[in-house]
C-alpha cells in the first residue's frame, strides 16, 4: 500500500509537471504587467504565479501573496481565493503539505464568503488531491465529490475534467479499476470537447497507464498511440518522450521486442532533445531489458549502467534498485560472480532503504493527520470564539448604526439642500456653454451649408453644359477643370487620361488659376510611378495634405511636384466599364491646404461627371457608325434589288431562247431525221423498191436537216436570239 501511495504521488507530479511553466507565456505577462493597473495588474500578477508553480514554486508563493495583497487593497469581491489556492499547491510541490493545507483551507473559506463557486470547487478538489496524495484516502472522496458537484451545477467543463481526472486517480489507489476507468474516461470525454490538445494528450496517457498498471496490454497500447499522435500534431516534446517510453514498455510486455527497441529510442531521443532527465532513468532501463531480452547483454548493461548514473544523481531510489536488479541478471548470464554479487548487494540494500522509506512517509503520513485534526479543532474553536465576538460586535454595530443613521439624516438633509444650489449652479453653467457651443456649430453649419449649396449650384451648372450634354470631351475637361478650380479655391486642376496601350497618364488639360490659361504638360509613364498608379486603380479618392509626407506621391515628389511647387493634392479617379479611364487632380501650390470633406465630396462627384462626360462620347460616335452603318445597308439593299430585276430578265430570255431550241430540236431537226431513218429501215426491209427514188428522197431530207444545222450555227455565232419564225421562212 505504501508503495502504492508513492508510486501515486510520483504520478501526480508527473502529471503536473507536463504542464510545466511556459516561457513565452511568462515572458508575455511579465511585459503586459508594465503598463498594467488595478484588477487587470492583479490577474496578470496571478497568472504568472500560476505559471512558476511546477518549477520555481518559491517564486509561486511570492506572487501569489503579492496578488493576495493587491486585491486586499482593491477591496475585490471576488477572485481572492484563486491566489491562495496557488500559494497552496506551491508549499504542496514544495513537499510541506501542512502550509499547503492551510491555503487551500483558507481558499476554501474565502471563495465561500465571496460566493465564488468555481474557486470552491477547485479549493475542494485541491484538499481533496492532497489528502489523497498523504495516503488519507477516506477523507479525500468527500472533498472530490463536492467539488464534482460544484463544477457540474457551474456547467465549468474544464473543472469538471480535473474532478474525474482526481476521482480517477483515488479509484485507482483504492484498485477499483472499473471506477477508475469511467472516472477517467469521463474526463477525457470532457478534454475533448473542450478541445484542449494537450489536456487531451494527458487524459490518454492517465487511461494507459490505468491499463498498464492492469497489465492490459493492448488496452494501453490504443491510447498510448493516440496520445502519441496527439502529441506529434502540437509537438509537445516532454510528453512524446514519456508516451514513446511507456510505448516501449507495453511492447515489451506483450514480447514485441523490435517494435520496443524503435519506440523506446524514439522516446530517449525526445527526452536527450528536451533534456528531461526525470523520464531519463526510466527510458535507459526500458531499452536496456529490451536488448536484454534479445540477448544483447554488452548493450543492455551499457543502458543499465547509464540508468544508473543518472539516477545516483537524481536519488531516484526505485529505479536505482531496478538498474542493480537488472544488472545482478546481467552479470549472472555472463557468470561473472563479482559483478553480480555487488549489484545483487546494492540491490538488497537499497530494497531495504525503500522499505525504510515508506515507513518514514507513514509516519509522516500520521504526523500530517493528527496534524490535520488538530488544526481542524483549533479551526473550529476559534469559529465558536469569533462566533461569540462577532455577536458582541453586532450588538455595538446596532447602536452605533443608529447613532449614525440620526447624524446621517442630518447631514444628508444639509448636503441635499447644498447639492441642490450647487447643480443649480452646474446647470446654468451647462446651459450657458451648450448655448456657446451651439452658435459655434451653427456657425459652422452655415458655412458648410453656403459651401454644399455652392458646390451643388456648379453641380447642377455642369448638368446644363453644351459640351457636357454633347459629349465633345477636350472642351468639357476644360469647362470641368477651370470651374473647379474656382468653385474649391485651388491652384490647379488637370484632367489626365490613362492610356493602357502606352500605360501612362496623358493630361488631356491643366487649368491654372493664377494665369486663367490651359496647358498639357508632361507624361507620367506607370512603371516609374507604381505606388501612385497602383493607389489611383485601387481607389476612387487620394488625398494627400502635405505631398512630401504621403506614401501616395512620394515617387512623384522629386519629378513632378517639388518642380511644379505643388504642396498638396486631391485625386478622384473616373472609370469605364470597371477600368481606369482618367483622374481628376487638384493640386495646390505654394503652401499645403487641408482638404475638407466637401472638397471630397464635390471633386468626387466632378469625377463622374468627367465619366458621363465620355459616356455620352461614346454613345455619340456609336449613334454616328449606326447611321453610317444604315446608309450603307440601303445602299446595299438598292443594289442587290436591281441585281435581282436583271437577273429575272436574263433568266426570262433565257427560258424564251430554251424554249425555242425545244421547238427546234422537236419539229425542225427531227422531221428530217425521222424521215431520212424511215427511208434507210424501208430500203434494208424492202429491196424490191426503186432505189434511185430513194436515194432522192434521202438527198432531199439530208439537205433540208443541213440547211437548219446551218441556220442554228449562223444564228448562234452572231449571237442572234433563235426564233423559230427564222426558220420557218428558211425551210
Amino acid at each position: 500500500m505504501r508503495l502504492i501511495l508513492l508510486v501515486v504521488s510520483i504520478y501526480i507530479a508527473t502529471v503536473f509537471a507536463t504542464r510545466a511553466q511556459n516561457q513565452a507565456v511568462i515572458q508575455e505577462i511579465k511585459e503586459s504587467l508594465q503598463r498594467a493597473q488595478g484588477e487587470s495588474r492583479y490577474k496578470l500578477i496571478t497568472d504568472l504565479a500560476w505559471q512558476f508553480r511546477v518549477a520555481y514554486p518559491d517564486s509561486t508563493i511570492i506572487y501569489g501573496r503579492e496578488a493576495l495583497e493587491l486585491g486586499k487593497k482593491l477591496n475585490l469581491n471576488t477572485g481572492l481565493a484563486r491566489p491562495l489556492n496557488f500559494i497552496g499547491i506551491a508549499y504542496n510541490y514544495l513537499g510541506d503539505p501542512l502550509n499547503a493545507f492551510e491555503y487551500y483551507n483558507q481558499a476554501l473559506t474565502v471563495a465561500t464568503a465571496q460566493k465564488d463557486l468555481l474557486q470552491v470547487a477547485h479549493s475542494n478538489n485541491n484538499i481533496g488531491r492532497l489528502f489523497s496524495e498523504q495516503g488519507l484516502v477516506g477523507k479525500s472522496e468527500p472533498f472530490f465529490k463536492k467539488a464534482l458537484t460544484i463544477f457540474e451545477n457551474i456547467r465549468d467543463s474544464s473543472g469538471l475534467a480535473f474532478a474525474y481526472q482526481s476521482l480517477g486517480t483515488l479509484n485507482r489507489i483504492q484498485n477499483k479499476v472499473d471506477d477508475a476507468e469511467r472516472n477517467f474516461q469521463k474526463a477525457y470525454q470532457l478534454r475533448l470537447a473542450i478541445g484542449d490538445t494537450k489536456e487531451i494528450m494527458s487524459a490518454l496517457t492517465q487511461i494507459g497507464k490505468l491499463y498498464l498498471d492492469a497489465k492490459q496490454f493492448d488496452r494501453a497500447l490504443r491510447y498510448f498511440i493516440l496520445a502519441d499522435s496527439t502529441g506529434n500534431v502540437i509537438h509537445d516534446a516532454i510528453n512524446l518522450a514519456e508516451v514513446k517510453t511507456l510505448i516501449a514498455d507495453c511492447y515489451f510486455n506483450k514480447g514485441m521486442l523490435k517494435d520496443a527497441e524503435r519506440i523506446g529510442k524514439e522516446g530517449l531521443d525526445y527526452i536527450l532533445q528536451s533534456q528531461n532527465k526525470r523520464l531519463l532513468p526510466s527510458a535507459y532501463v526500458t531499452m536496456g531489458q529490451v536488448y536484454f531480452e534479445k540477448g544483447n547483454l554488452a548493450l543492455a548493461k551499457e543502458y543499465f549502467i547509464k540508468a544508473l548514473e543518472v539516477s545516483t544523481s537524481r536519488r531516484d531510489l526505485n529505479v536505482r534498485m531496478e538498474a542493480h536488479y537488472m544488472l545482478w541478471k546481467a552479470f549472472q548470464k555472463e557468470n561473472n560472480p563479482i559483478a553480480e554479487y555487488q549489484n545483487f548487494s546494492q540491490y538488497i540494500i537499497l530494497k531495504d532503504s525503500i522499505a525504510q522509506l515508506e515507513m518514514e512517509m507513514q509516519e509522516e503520513r500520521m504526523q500530517f493527520q493528527l496534524a490535520i485534526e488538530k488544526q481542524t479543532q483549533e479551526n473550529e474553536l476559534l469559529r465558536l470564539e469569533q462566533g461569540r465576538k462577532q455577536a458582541v460586535i453586532e450588538k455595538q454595530r446596532l447602536q452605533l448604526i443608529i447613532l449614525i443613521v440620526a447624524i446621517c439624516s442630518i447631514s444628508t438633509i444639509l448636503y441635499l439642500l447644498w447639492r441642490s444650489w450647487k447643480k443649480t449652479q452646474r446647470h446654468n453653467y451647462k446651459l450657458a456653454m451648450q448655448k456657446e457651443k451651439i452658435e459655434s456649430m451653427n456657425s459652422i453649419l452655415n458655412i458648410k451649408n453656403s459651401t454644399l449649396e455652392n458646390h451643388v449650384s456648379t453641380l447642377l451648372a455642369f448638368s446644363r453644359n453644351r459640351n457636357i450634354i454633347t459629349g465633345h470631351v477636350l472642351d468639357a475637361a476644360k469647362d470641368i477643370a477651370k470651374i473647379t478650380a474656382q468653385t474649391i479655391q485651388v491652384s490647379r486642376v488637370g484632367v489626365w487620361i490613362y492610356s493602357s496601350e502606352k500605360n501612362s497618364l496623358e493630361p488631356l488639360t491643366i487649368y491654372t488659376k493664377k494665369d486663367d490659361s490651359f496647358t498639357t504638360g508632361m507624361s507620367l509613364d506607370a512603371d516609374d510611378y507604381p505606388v501612385y498608379m497602383n493607389g489611383l486603380k485601387k481607389e476612387k479618392i487620394i488625398t494627400v495634405n502635405d505631398v512630401s509626407r504621403d506614401n501616395h506621391t512620394h515617387e512623384l515628389f522629386l519629378n513632378y511636384l517639388k518642380p511644379a511647387d505643388i504642396h498638396s493634392m486631391l485625386d478622384a479617379t473616373f472609370f469605364m466599364d470597371g477600368k481606369l479611364k482618367g483622374v481628376i487632380c487638384c493640386e495646390h501650390q505654394g503652401v499645403t491646404k487641408r482638404w475638407t470633406a466637401e472638397d471630397v465630396i464635390f471633386v468626387a462627384s466632378v469625377a463622374d461627371i468627367m465619366s458621363l462626360t465620355y459616356r455620352t462620347a461614346q454613345r455619340r460616335d456609336h449613334e454616328k457608325q449606326v447611321i453610317h452603318h444604315s446608309k450603307e445597308i440601303e445602299t446595299l439593299n438598292e443594289s442587290l434589288e436591281r441585281r435581282v430585276k436583271e437577273r429575272t430578265e436574263e433568266l426570262a430570255i433565257q427560258n424564251t431562247q430554251l424554249a425555242e431550241y425545244a421547238f427546234i430540236n422537236s419539229h425542225l431537226l427531227r422531221g428530217p431525221l425521222s424521215r431520212i431513218l424511215g427511208l434507210i429501215n424501208l430500203i434494208e426491209h424492202d429491196p424490191d423498191q426503186r432505189a434511185e427514188k430513194l436515194i432522192e428522197l434521202l438527198k432531199v431530207s439530208s439537205k433540208e436537216l443541213d440547211e437548219v444545222v446551218q441556220k442554228i450555227t449562223e444564228t448562234l455565232q452572231n449571237r442572234k436570239h433563235l426564233s423559230r419564225e427564222d426558220f420557218k421562212k428558211a425551210t
